[in-house]
């Protein structure tokens, strides 16, 4: 989203990543070398690091920023530190609350804020949940966007050839960081009670890829399931998929649900954090976490349900809702207020 950000942006405006190298980073992500002259990386060390805070406070004077905005609890420490004394302006999203159970985070989350920073929640439900947890009010929404005009339908079978999936199964997608809050587990272990034409087709990676596929090959679903890794062009994924599906016990707002749903999938995903809100009523369908029997059940009957009638209602669904042109010019309008 950050680089759709700058992609979209009517202002100057630079991406600061506390951590790693310019070289790394690059070689890692080569969406990021569109966006080489306006990326700063500070390669920040483990723990506190008061010389991150002064090259943050330097690139802020060298574009002479009117405003930071920032993500997470590290920038928001760092951001806070390297504008104390300047005429700068803080915005700071936070994109889900969960992570605020965590007793020292949420005292350290209380402490950092003050009424010079404008906080933004990314969904109404991450709003009501931040003012509960932080004993503050409500905060503004801006709900996260996508590039509606990249995210659209399109040539299924074209799509499977190039990702190399099977072109004639019904293909139930799942896409993000391989990490615990995901459970992919849930798909995982009802895939051998569903019909064997459904396929599953992962895109992303992480800490769980080798447990779920060593769970794969004991349910004796793995030839059923392709695993993709980082895939390069995510409209590609959702173009070739049926249904996306994303059974999460934790989540805020996954731009993943808006992106599957602009590129026409109907999604099935847990009743968790933001996704009902953003999840099309019309052709959605949720259940609650970790609830297999409900996930297997609503899988079945979306077999037989006119897919291609829906992709229309999805694309205009998101588009309507959650365009990044729409997000980016409320964060221009918010830096220039607040």
């Amino acid at each position: 989203m950050c680089l759709n950000m700058l992609r979209h942006a009517t202002c100057p405006m630079y991406l600061v990543a506390l951590e790693g190298s310019r070289e790394e980073s690059l070689a890692r992500w080569p969406l990021l070398r569109e966006f080489a002259d306006r990326l700063h990386f500070l390669n920040k060390t483990d723990g506190f690091c008061g010389q991150s805070v002064r090259q943050l406070r330097r690139i802020i004077r060298q574009h002479r920023a009117q405003a930071i905005h920032t993500h997470h609890i590290g920038p928001l420490l760092y951001g806070k530190l390297a504008i104390l004394g300047l005429a700068c302006r803080h915005v700071h999203t936070e994109h889900d609350a969960w992570h605020l159970e965590d007793p020292k985070q949420c005292w350290l989350t209380r402490l950092l804020m003050s009424k010079q920073i404008r906080l933004v929640a990314d969904a109404p439900t991450v709003a009501d949940d931040l003012a509960k947890k932080l004993h503050t009010v409500a905060p503004l929404v801006i709900l996260n966007g996508i590039d509606t005009q990249q995210f659209i339908p399109g040539d299924q079978a074209a799509a499977r050839q190039q990702l190399n999936l099977p072109p004639d199964a019904f293909l139930i997608g799942c896409a993000g960081r391989l990490v615990p809050e995901k459970a992919l587990e849930t798909l995982l272990e009802i895939l051998p009670t569903l019909p064997s034409s459904m396929h599953v087709a992962v895109a992303g990676d992480g800490e769980m890829r080798q447990r779920w596929q060593q769970l794969a090959r004991q349910l004796g679903v793995a030839e059923r399931i392709t695993w993709l890794g980082y895939v390069n062009n995510m409209h590609r994924f959702y173009q070739a998929i049926d249904l996306f599906c994303m059974p999460s016990v934790k989540e805020g707002l996954p731009l993943a649900l808006l992106e599957a749903q602009a590129c026409g999938c109907s999604v099935v995903a847990s009743r968790v954090g933001a996704i009902p809100e953003l999840t099309n009523p019309a052709t959605g369908a949720l259940f609650t976490p970790e609830d297999r029997r409900s996930l297997a059940s609503i899988l079945r009957r979306k077999l037989t349900a006119d897919h291609h009638h829906n992709r229309t209602l999805n694309q205009q669904y998101v588009a309507r809702i959650a365009d990044i042109r729409t997000t980016v010019a409320r964060y221009q309008q918010l830096a220039c207020q607040c």
